[in-house]
């Protein structure tokens, strides 16, 4: 998701208060594994990178996966500065081959 795993923290009277994110959610509803970015990312940019992450992902699992399609959008860019590729994370899971 975009900007799933982003959360939202305030202040209030000298208490930071924090708030759920998208990808705590679907952890806590009982996904295994959640694929989320923390900013806003380009629509085609990242459907590039997407495509990357699950034309592999079923063989890789989704740590490996993420990995190869960061790589995959890195070799695309002029300039690969980290805010155009790294914008996803992988949360929960254990990294491994789904079976």
């Amino acid at each position: 998701s975009c900007q799933g795993a982003y959360a939202a923290r305030f202040r209030q009277r000298k208490k930071l208060w924090n708030r759920s994110n998208m990808a705590e959610a679907l952890l806590f509803a009982g996904a295994k594994a959640v694929v989320a970015a923390s900013w806003a990312v380009k629509n085609v940019s990242s459907a590039k990178q997407m495509m990357d992450f699950y034309g592999v992902l079923k063989t890789k699992g989704p740590v490996s996966a993420l990995t190869h399609a960061y790589r995959r959008q890195i070799q695309r860019l002029n300039i690969p500065h980290p805010r155009f590729w790294a914008a996803y994370a992988v949360y929960g899971g254990s990294g491994r081959q789904a079976r």
